[in-house]
C-alpha cells in the first residue's frame, strides 16, 4: 500500500512539473543568475524562471496593455513583448503604456520634447505643449495655454478654444472646464451639455457622476439629472451598479437610484469580474452584487479582480488570491500590478520583473 501511495505521489509531482502547475499558494524561490557577467535576481517555480531585471515598470496599470510592456533599463525606457523580447529600444526619458495602438514618449531629442509612438516605433511629433493619451481616437493637447484635440495622424480636429483643462473621451463625450464649471463636448468640439457642474467623472454605462453644491448625482447624455443630487461622493457605474457615499459610509445603487447594497462600508470600489473591493474596520475584503461578503476582510490592502485574481497585501507584502479567497501566490512582493492577459508586474527591493498566472490545481 505504501509503495502504491509513493508511486501516485511521484506521478502527481511529475505532472505538476510538466505542466508548470503548482499546488497553491505558489511560493517563488529567490535565487541569482548571471547574464553577461551581471548578477540578476531570479524567481523559480518548477521549471519556470522569471528574471527580476528591470529598473522600473508601470505597475499602476496592466503591464502588457495591448501586447507591449514599458520597461526601464539603465535610466532609459523602451518596450518588450510577452516573450520578453525588446521590440522598441530603450532610448526614451519616459514613456506611457499603449492605449489604442499609441503610447506617449518623452525625449529631449524630439523637436517638442514628446510625441506619440506606435507599435512599429514610428513617432508622431505634434507641435503642442500639453498631451494626454488617446481615447476613442482623440488625444487632448494644448498650445499657448488653450486646449484642443488631435487625431491619430497628429491632425488638430478640435481647435484650441478651451482655456481650462479638458478630459478624455468616453462614450463619445469629453468633460471640459469653462471658467469654474464643467460640461461636456462631443467629438466635433460642440458643447452638448452646458458647463454647470463643479466636478464630473465622465460617462460610463450611459451615465456620468456630477457634483453641484457639494452633492453628487448622475446625468444622462442629454444632461438631464437622472439620479438626484444627494450623495457626498460617487463613482461611475460598473456592471450595473455605482458606489456612492453618504456621511462617510459607502454602498451601491442601481441606475434608477435605488439602494441595492446598504451604505455600511468605510470605502467601496466599483465592481469588476462580479466582485467589489470594500473596506470594513480598516481591513479589505470582497462582496458580490447581493452585498454578501464573499471574501472576508482580512487584508491590509487589496486591488480589484482582473483575470480572475486580485492582489492583496498582508504584513507589508503583496500576493494574489482567487475568487474564493484562496491565496494563490504567497505575499512576497513589495509592489505588484493586476494580472491581465496572463501576466503581472512585480517589484522586489529596487528591481522589477514579470510573473505569469499561477495555474494552480
Amino acid at each position: 500500500m505504501k509503495i502504491f501511495i509513493l508511486f501516485v505521489l511521484l506521478i502527481y509531482s511529475n505532472y505538476l512539473e510538466a505542466n508548470n502547475t503548482s499546488e497553491c499558494p505558489v511560493i517563488y524561490e529567490q535565487t541569482e543568475s548571471f547574464i553577461d557577467d551581471k548578477k540578476i535576481l531570479t524567481l523559480k517555480r518548477g521549471n519556470e524562471e522569471y528574471l527580476i531585471q528591470y529598473d522600473e515598470l508601470i505597475l499602476s496599470e496592466s503591464p502588457f496593455n495591448e501586447g507591449l510592456a514599458a520597461v526601464k533599463i539603465n535610466d532609459k525606457w523602451g518596450y518588450i513583448d510577452s516573450d520578453f523580447r525588446n521590440i522598441i529600444p530603450n532610448k526614451f526619458s519616459y514613456v506611457g503604456n499603449f492605449n489604442e495602438n499609441f503610447a506617449i514618449v518623452i525625449d529631449e531629442k524630439l523637436a517638442f520634447g514628446w510625441g506619440f509612438i506606435n507599435k512599429f516605433g514610428d513617432i508622431i511629433e505634434p507641435e503642442f505643449d500639453f498631451y494626454d493619451r488617446f481615447s476613442e481616437g482623440l488625444a487632448p493637447v494644448s498650445l499657448d495655454g488653450k486646449y484642443g484635440y488631435i487625431d491619430t495622424k497628429g491632425k488638430l480636429v478640435i481647435e484650441h478654444k478651451f482655456k481650462n483643462s479638458v478630459g478624455r473621451f468616453t462614450e463619445g463625450f469629453a468633460e471640459v472646464q469653462i471658467g469654474k464649471k464643467f460640461g461636456f463636448i462631443d467629438k466635433g468640439g460642440k458643447i452638448v451639455i452646458k458647463p454647470k457642474f463643479t466636478l464630473t467623472r465622465g460617462f460610463l454605462d450611459g451615465l456620468a457622476p456630477i457634483e453641484i453644491n457639494n452633492k453628487w448625482g448622475f446625468i444622462d447624455k442629454s444632461g438631464k439629472i437622472i439620479i438626484k443630487l444627494k450623495f457626498d461622493d460617487a463613482f461611475n457605474f460598473s456592471e450595473g451598479l455605482a458606489a456612492v457615499n453618504i456621511g462617510n459610509k459607502w454602498g451601491f445603487i442601481d441606475k434608477s437610484g435605488k439602494t441595492i447594497i446598504d451604505l455600511n462600508f468605510q470605502l467601496a470600489y466599483p465592481f469588476t469580474d462580479g466582485f467589489a473591493t470594500v473596506k470594513i474596520k480598516n481591513k479589505w475584503g470582497f462582496i458580490d452584487k447581493s452585498g454578501k461578503i464573499i471574501i472576508n476582510p482580512n487584508f491590509d490592502d487589496a486591488s480589484l479582480f482582473s483575470d480572475g485574481y486580485a492582489a492583496v497585501k498582508i504584513n507589508n507584502k503583496w500576493g494574489y488570491i482567487d475568487k474564493i479567497g484562496k491565496i494563490v501566490i504567497n505575499p512576497q512582493f513589495d509592489k505588484v500590478s493586476k494580472f491581465q492577459n496572463g501576466y503581472a508586474g512585480v517589484k522586489i527591493g529596487n528591481k522589477y520583473g514579470f510573473i505569469k498566472s499561477p495555474e494552480c490545481l
